[in-house]
């Protein structure tokens, strides 16, 4: 039971999400507009159906990965949910986008996710992104051998310069 509850706590370590900085209020960084104009694009991207699939998705691959977990599914997703949620992040998911983007970029941006392209993107995020990494990893894949090498050279020079220590 305790390794259970123990891999059910790796997977919040893993997404980052216990520092002591969440355990505080965070206080207000930004002007109410700019706090508008970020959460216009949050909701224009659909953030919050891609946070509710993202906390699901976890929760799944938690449980198929440690069937034991299986029974306890609904915990965890309405933990992921109340922890993970757009509600929850809401605030710091703008102020991630307020310190890139000024309030009239905002505006813009939240205009173009409203557009049939934007919306088109904002649906097929995952899709990239995961299809992205996937080439990325074909291609490693391909010149692995290269990279071995590589790394085989550097290992040895590296030790080729470490003082020897004689005992």
């Amino acid at each position: 039971m305790k390794r259970w509850i123990a891999f059910a706590v790796s997977g919040l370590l893993f997404a980052g999400t216990l520092t002591a900085a969440d355990a505080t209020p965070a206080e207000k960084k930004y002007a109410d507009e700019d706090y508008a104009a970020a959460y216009a694009v949050l909701e224009a991207s659909g953030a919050r159906d891609s946070l509710a699939r993202s906390t699901e998705k976890m929760t799944e691959l938690m449980v198929r990965s440690n069937p034991k977990l299986a029974p306890v599914q609904g915990e965890l997703n309405a933990f992921y949910a109340k922890n993970l949620g757009y509600d929850a992040l809401k605030k710091d998911l703008a102020e991630v986008y307020l310190k890139i983007f000024t309030r009239d970029e905002l505006t813009e941006l939240a205009a173009f996710y409203a557009s049939p392209i934007g919306r088109k993107i904002a649906e097929n995020q995952a899709t990239l992104s995961a299809e992205s990494a996937r080439v990325g990893q074909q291609r490693v894949q391909q010149h692995l051998p290269e990279l071995q090498a590589i790394l085989m050279k550097a290992l040895q020079n590296a030790q080729a310069k470490q003082p020897q220590v004689v005992e």
